[in-house]
Parts: structure tokens; C-alpha cells; sequence
């Protein structure tokens, strides 16, 4: 296997690497997906289980009315949102600190044309 320079390096962390950027802490972000799909879960097991009274026997007409309302509430689920790469973060980043006036506008041009070069697809 090939050894990768530091340049190779650099260009796929800014490709690849990605950050959270949601707006909070992002170790609860760990638990907060977990205690979404468990919510969901939930939501199903319960709408499953209110449509049927306990001894009543099974009816296949009610058990497809019953795939159907879990279909149809399923499709109304929370979904994860992805991470945003590291390229865009720190570009905005600087975007950010020249309008608030705590970065040149030549430097910041200046790191994006550093962050460009790195990023080139042409290798």
C-alpha cells in the first residue's frame, strides 16, 4: 500500500471528515438518535398493540387496517441529519470571522485559496 503524503492527507480530511453542526452539544447528539429510534419503535409496538382487544381472536381484515395506520404513521418518522463536511465548515467559518471583523478579508481569501488548492480533484 501506498504511503500517503501529508498533502494526500490533508485533502481527504477535508473531504471526508465531518462535523457536527446542529447546533448542541454534539455528545448528546448520541444519545438524543438513540432515544429518537426507541420513540419510534414505541410508536409502533403501541399503535399495534391499542388495535387489538386482548381475547377478541384474530381477524385479518383488522390486522391489514393495522399495517397500514403503522405504514402510514411510519412514513411521518424523525430522521437523522448528517454531519457537515469539514471543507464547508471551515469555509463558513471564515466567511463568519471576516464579517464580524476578526479576519482580513485578503487573509481569509488568502486560507480559502490554500483550502481550494488542497481540495482540487485533480490530485
Amino acid at each position: 500500500m501506498k504511503r500517503k503524503t501529508p498533502q494526500e492527507k490533508k485533502r481527504e480530511s477535508y473531504l471526508h471528515d465531518r462535523r457536527n453542526t446542529y447546533g448542541e452539544n454534539s455528545k448528546s447528539s448520541r444519545r438524543n438518535i438513540a432515544r429518537n429510534k426507541r420513540l419510534r419503535s414505541r410508536l409502533e409496538r403501541r399503535l399495534a398493540r391499542t388495535a387489538f382487544v386482548p381475547g377478541a381472536g384474530l381477524d385479518v381484515e383488522r390486522m391489514d387496517d393495522v399495517e397500514s395506520r403503522v405504514v402510514r404513521q411510519r412514513r411521518r418518522a424523525w430522521t437523522k441529519c448528517p454531519d457537515e463536511p469539514l471543507e464547508k465548515v471551515v469555509k463558513e467559518k471564515l466567511a463568519r470571522r471576516v464579517e464580524l471583523g476578526m479576519l482580513g478579508a485578503a487573509e481569509a481569501a488568502a486560507r480559502l485559496a490554500r483550502i481550494r488548492a488542497a481540495t482540487r480533484r485533480d490530485g
